[in-house]
């Protein structure tokens, strides 16, 4: 009876895996017409939410749910297809207060609280980035977290990037990249022209990364003055 249970669970499993690998599949077919049609992002994301707004009228059972865990129509905002990227990257927005985000922010803060002793953490408190019209999302790869991102508004034509962090492990993949440019696309979205962020001086990849993004070096703003070790860019958006 233990043979014939465990021979079942296995047949079940790989029936739900194959099941993800087609839906996986039909989704990508979709969204290629809109890669071939929109080449600006910001377009092509907002298309590809319209998508799946559309899709969950009509698409089979568990279409959504094989995408990621807990997700919807509303929340599938971006597939990654970067060749770097070991299986489907799946970026959802959620609350920063989640045991999930709270976990990877705990990473970041450990990273920054040993590259900087003794230096402040300019993190975020929950109540008050949702209260100003925060948006925070986590990047997942095989329904494993793998970095973070957000961003609240500063007023209304400039919004700050925040918590951005890619775990050790899932880093050289392009995982930041696409976290920050679905980011941007999110702030265009809402109409804000501008976007601000502060990094370490120390943070070589983070600069690097935020300087081929088009990000230029601008005075310290907000917390920040008098601040050594920080670094602040901007770009138009």
């Amino acid at each position: 009876m233990l043979q014939l249970a465990a021979g079942s669970h296995r047949a079940q499993r790989a029936g739900q895996q194959d099941r993800a690998r087609t839906h996986r599949g039909e989704w990508r077919n979709l969204q290629e017409p809109v890669d071939e049609l929109l080449p600006d992002r910001a377009r092509r994301t907002e298309a590809k939410r319209k998508l799946a707004e559309e899709l969950s009228h009509c698409a089979p059972d568990g279409f959504f749910s094989c995408l990621g865990p807990s997700l919807s129509s509303s929340s599938v905002d971006w597939i990654s297809d970067d060749a770097n990227c070991r299986s489907p990257m799946v970026i959802q927005s959620i609350s920063p207060g989640t045991a999930e985000a709270r976990a990877l922010i705990e990473e970041l803060d450990t990273e920054i609280a040993a590259l900087y002793p003794g230096a402040a953490i300019e993190g975020i408190d929950v109540a008050e980035f949702e209260m100003a019209g925060g948006y925070f999302v986590v990047a997942r790869e095989a329904e494993q977290a793998v970095g973070c991102g957000g961003f609240r508004p500063v007023d209304e034509r400039c919004a700050e990037i925040k918590r951005m962090f890619v775990r050790a492990t899932a880093r050289r993949r392009g995982i930041g990249r696409r976290v920050l440019r679905h980011l941007e696309a999110e702030v265009r979205h809402r109409g804000f022209s501008t976007l601000v962020l502060e990094t370490g001086c120390d943070n070589i990849g983070a600069r690097a990364l935020y300087e081929a993004e088009g990000y230029s070096p601008i005075p310290a703003f907000l917390g920040y003055v008098g601040i050594p070790i920080s670094r602040c860019y901007a770009k138009r958006v």
